[in-house]
């Protein structure tokens, strides 16, 4: 399985996820050079585009997680499952945490949750079939 792991680029949580989750393929792009943003966008969405999962991390470091919110946005419209790990106490990822197909609040229970899952299919949305939009 490929794991896009989106998220603050100030710690190390890649490196850890990477050697945690050294059975599946991390797509990384803290290992991306480029600071341009009009390279590193389109190479984050890529990237995203190309996993068959992602795993956000909310770090409380994270100053404001505004990049990882647009990969999730996008992985969503695009029919990929998130992981979604909330380290924020703020009401401010509610949203997000709405759209995520399962939400942690400790990075190791989200990689012990991917560890065990056997099937995608048991965790994708389908956001077309709202029960609460009418």
């Amino acid at each position: 399985m490929k794991i896009y792991l989106a998220g603050g680029l100030n710690s190390n949580w890649q490196e850890f996820a990477e050697k945690e989750l050294l059975e599946h393929e991390c797509i990384n792009p803290k290992n991306w050079e480029h600071t341009e943003a009009d390279v590193y966008t389109y190479r984050d969405l890529d990237g995203v585009y190309r996993c068959d999962l992602v795993l956000a991390y909310m770090e409380k470091e994270n100053p404001s997680g505004i990049g990882m919110s647009l990969e999730i946005g996008y992985a969503v419209g695009i029919g990929k499952p998130v992981i979604f790990v909330n380290e924020c106490d703020s009401k401010n990822f509610d949203i997000i945490e709405e759209i995520s197909s399962r939400v942690f609040s400790d990075l190791r229970d989200a990689i012990y949750f991917i560890k065990n899952l056997d099937n995608l299919d048991y965790i994708k949305r389908d956001y077309r079939k709202c029960n609460r939009c009418g």
